[in-house]
This record gives C-alpha cells, structure tokens and sequence, in this order.
C-alpha cells in the first residue's frame, strides 16, 4: 500500500507548538509587513475565509484578531528533518516530496495499513507534538487525494474495490496537477467530476492537453504507475524579494536587481558545486501591484548581471504597473528534463 503523509498547516502548527498561548486563536505565517502574503495559516482562521497566497492586509480585514508571525525556515527544515528520520524507522521506502509531505510504501493490507497510519501519526505527535493526515491507498495519486480529504489529523483508506466508485464523484479539480485554468478549459466541456471526462478517448484527451491527456485519461479512472521515488531531483533555484512599497520605476527596479543578483549567484554558485547539474534556462518573476505574475525565460548556460537585467525590462514593460516582488531564479538540466513521450498516440 501507498501511504502519503502530509503536516497539517505545517508552519502554523510549529509556531502554535512554540507559542502555546496562541492556543485557539486565528494564527498565520508569513508577510510580516503589511504589504506581504500569507504562506499559510491554522484551521481557526481559514474558518474566516483566510487562505495561504492572500495578502496580510485583506487577511487582516476578514480577520481583524489574526495573528500574523514571520517565516522562520530554519525551523521548519529542522523540524522536517525530524519527521523523516521518524518515517525512515518505519518505512524502508521514503519520498519527500516538499518540506511538509511524504509518499511511503509499506507491503500491508488495507486494515492493518489503517492501524498502522493510526501508529505513525501518534507516533510524530507524541515526539514532535505536530499533527498530520495520512492517505493510504494502492497508488501515489489516490494516497494524496485521501490525505486531503480526511484532513485534519486523521487517516484515510481507499481499497482496491473502492476505487472507480470513489473517483465517480471525485470533483476533477481533485486531481493532482489539475488547476484554475484547466479547470476552467474542464467547465466549458461540462466536465465537472471525474466520471464526466471518461466520455473522451485518450485520443480526444491527447489532441487537447497534449502529453498530459494520457495521465488525465488514466487519473480520471485512479490508476498512476508512478513509483516511489526516493531520489528527488531539484529543477531549479530562485531569490525572490517583496518589497515594502511597489516599485514604480524601471530605472528603481533595475537597481534591486543590482541589489538581488549577488545573493542569486551565491546561492547558485553553492548548488552547482555541491551538485552535479548544469543551468539550462535563466528566468525572471515579477509580481505586479495588482498581484498578476508575469514569468520570463531563456535558453541559457551563462548567468550575468546584465543578462537578468535586460528581462526584467522586457518582463516590466508587458504592464509597465508597479512591482511588489522581484524573482531571480535559473532552471537546471537534469535526467527528468529530457524530452519523453510517455504514451505512442495512435497513427489512424
């Protein structure tokens, strides 16, 4: 059986533990000033409408008692690293996908896999005192649905025979990888749940998402022959900076570029050492006033000053609006990047 393991509000739940008498109350990390945004919150204030990604100051209006806390990723990454040496104990197969979740795999049947979620979570509360939600189905992709949706602090199953009548209701925005604006091209065919996109042959599906059709017709139906992969590859590396107070001008935002490219190239230069990769695009990020994000890219192994300074002109002048966040940032060749087809279409 899959198991995927995921730390409920990851964050909040650390700073909860750390400042326990914030017990019960609204409480959010990140965007310290005014003018940043969210990266997460507890369960008490998303009861108000608050959201990951949502300005501090819109945060503060729907919740005027919320109480906002900077990042502190130092601590979370110690705390990540505690979690997998306890999941490492138990599992000889672990995945971290992100800082705050896991895929493992445990050769279990259904009722024993649920006694044993039931022990793991115990297990990380008792050591950690953080809670998580476990999904535990006979694949990656409905493992990770079932953490979701049994969230929080709890465990989720989906057996064998449960499958096809699970994923007849499933909303297809559950599936992972599904989002916005798919949703949107989804909404216009009528599709709204899993079951309405079984009427399309993966041809039809090919034709109109390209390679992701394939994964999309197999999805829609539960099946994912992914495997547990316990060597993730990283695919890029960024710095990213929020500003206090929006920049207006090109001529102002080049010079924060002046100001971020040498952290960038730290950082960088540290990676391509440790690792065995090489850069195989350069991009920028900026994050307008109005908060629309605009992403520019180039084909390229060389990273200079001047290069990340002429696309963020060209990045800028698609709205010429005032900027409140600046990304530099470089993608990495690697043994995933290579062009694959994973499903032969047809000829006739």
């Amino acid at each position: 059986m899959f198991f995927h393991l995921d730390m409920d509000c990851f964050y909040a739940s650390v700073e909860m533990r750390e400042y326990p008498q914030h017990k019960g109350k609204a409480l959010a990390v990140g965007g310290h000033s005014g003018r940043g945004v969210l990266t997460t919150c507890n369960y008490i204030a998303r009861d108000f409408g608050v959201r990951s990604a949502m300005p501090v100051f819109k945060a503060k209006q729907i919740c005027p008692d919320l109480i906002c806390l900077p990042v502190r990723m130092k601590l979370y990454r110690e705390e990540s690293i505690k979690v997998r040496a306890i999941l490492e104990k138990e599992f000889s197969t672990v995945e971290m996908a992100s800082i705050d979740e896991a895929y493992l795999e445990k050769d279990l049947d259904p009722e024993d896999a649920l006694a044993f979620a039931v022990e793991i979570r115990k297990k990380i509360y008792d050591q950690l005192r953080l809670p998580c939600s476990i999904g535990i189905a006979p694949n990656k992709m409905l493992a990770k649905i079932g953490s979701g949706h049994c969230k929080p602090d709890n465990q989720m199953i989906i057996r064998e025979e449960e499958i096809m009548s699970f994923m007849k209701e499933l909303p297809i925005r559950a599936i992972p990888g599904v989002g916005p604006k798919t949703q949107e091209r989804f909404r216009k065919l009528g599709v709204e749940k899993c079951s309405n996109l079984w009427r399309f042959s993966m041809d039809e599906l090919n034709a109109s998402f390209g390679v992701w059709g394939a994964a999309l017709y197999d999805r829609s139906r539960g099946v994912d022959e992914r495997k547990i992969n316990t060597s993730r590859e990283r695919k890029s590396l960024s710095v990213e900076r929020t500003f206090l107070e929006s920049v207006e001008s090109e001529a102002e935002l080049l010079q924060k570029v002046d100001k971020i490219f040498p952290e960038f190239q730290e950082r960088l230069g540290k990676y391509l050492k440790a690792n065995e990769v090489s850069v195989q695009k350069v991009y920028v990020v900026l994050k307008f006033s109005d908060f629309q994000r605009t992403t520019l890219e180039i084909t390229s192994q060389q990273i200079y000053l001047e290069q990340m300074k002429e696309l963020v002109q060209k990045a800028f002048q698609r709205s010429n609006k005032a900027v409140r966040l600046l990304g530099l940032g470089a993608r990495f060749k690697t043994a995933s990047s290579r062009p694959r087809n994973p499903r032969q279409l047809r000829l006739l």
